[in-house]
């Protein structure tokens, strides 16, 4: 005679939803911006808005690329309670700083929206800042300050 076995088994359910992206400016959404998540590209609606194909809960890392904006990146924790994630791209500004005869200065120090620079050799400073207008100052030895 055959004995009787008994299997138990206990199922742990999975739980897959989408992760949501509002991309802006700070003040506008940016179409066509690429969100990369979990081997996924995504592109924005001219709303700013992309959403993946149902993911997994759990840690996902991200990035997101625009023209003419700094990328950024950051971490998703997808969970049933997620909602949507809004990144705000910063532009990359170049200031360009010259002499009253339009030559670069070099050394010269940019101060705008709580941030400095330096230009370099060819009166140049990169500053990151959201999309808006900002006051600033450009300070550089043997000329006088400017601001703006």
């Amino acid at each position: 005679m055959q004995e009787s076995t008994q299997l138990t088994a206990a199922f742990v359910r999975i739980y897959r939803q989408t992760a949501a992206f509002q991309v802006t400016d700070g003040t506008a959404p940016l179409a066509n911006a690429t969100i990369t998540i979990n081997g996924q590209t995504l592109t924005t609606a001219a709303d700013g808005k992309a959403t993946s194909q149902q993911l997994n809960e759990g840690s996902y890392h991200y990035t997101v690329h625009c023209d003419r904006y700094l990328d950024t990146e950051g971490d998703l924790q997808l969970s049933l309670a997620s909602s949507t994630v809004t990144v705000v791209l910063n532009s990359q500004l170049t200031m360009l700083v010259t002499d009253q005869d339009g030559k670069p200065l070099g050394n010269a120090t940019i101060s705008i929206a709580g941030q400095s620079g330096t230009t370099n050799a060819q009166g140049e400073a990169p500053i990151a800042l959201p999309n808006g207008t900002y006051p600033y100052r450009v300070d550089c030895t043997g000329h006088q300050s400017s601001q703006g």
